[in-house]
């Protein structure tokens, strides 16, 4: 499920359904790229031809173990700092959805829906919300409304091209180029500054910029920049 490749850790979710074992499998991979600062950027994309769909269990105490695994699962996901590329293909609803908006990029084609047609778990209310507009999220998770490819790019969902992996992974080879520290700062800094007034945003702000600003990775961007080569970033 998980392969780490220098930089990139790329996700590959073998199914479409979530299960208990799945959520604790995904919980687990979160939980160790949290601590993985050799990995830079992670690409999650799934081996089906959908995205993942939630599993409803025929019994109260299962379909509670479920929703439970998968709450701890998208909690640990959204403890992640390093930048997250999905590639979504076809239908993406319910828990999918709730995946899919702790993403901090996410490429489909045209034949990608948005769906959700549950109560809402994993924070989907919130998060879909704050992406799209609590408008369109309302339609979406209490009318029912299927959101297509185009009218996610045009609230700025979804990024759709002709090859959505091969797209993921230009940007995934090209953030990897980057320094860890101004992204993962840069990360926090958008997630957290949400929830804040503008005045505590701005705090904020300058405290992760001084972080940033003693970091050997600031050094290695200044010495690049006067000497007129590649900086070699080490996320320190």
């Amino acid at each position: 499920m998980l392969l780490i490749d220098g930089k990139l850790a790329t996700v590959t979710i073998p199914e479409a359904v979530m299960t208990t074992e799945l959520a604790a499998r995904l919980r687990d991979v979160a939980e160790q790229l949290m601590y993985e600062t050799s990995v830079y950027v992670v690409l999650v994309q799934t081996t089906p031809p959908h995205f993942l769909h939630e599993l409803v269990e025929s019994d109260v105490t299962g379909h509670y173990s479920v929703s439970n695994q998968v709450t701890m699962m998208l909690a640990a996901w959204s403890r992640i700092p390093q930048p997250i590329i999905a590639v979504i293909r076809g239908r993406c609803a319910n828990v999918g959805l709730s995946f899919a908006s702790l993403a901090d990029f996410r490429f489909g084609t045209d034949e990608t829906v948005f769906a959700h047609d549950r109560m809402p778990l994993g924070g989907v209310s919130r998060r879909f919300s704050q992406l799209v507009g609590k408008g369109p999220a309302m339609h979406v998770l209490l009318g029912g409304h299927v959101m297509d490819a185009n009218e996610a790019t045009m609230r700025g969902f979804l990024h759709v091209e002709n090859d959505a992996a091969a797209a993921a992974m230009e940007l995934a080879q090209r953030l990897c180029k980057q320094s860890p520290v101004a992204m993962n700062y840069t990360k926090e800094s958008m997630l957290r500054g949400s929830d804040l007034t503008f005045q505590q945003a701005l705090l904020q702000e300058l405290d992760l910029y001084m972080l940033v600003q003693t970091s050997d990775d600031r050094l290695e961007g200044v010495d690049a920049y006067l000497k007129k080569r590649t900086p070699q970033f080490t996320g320190e």
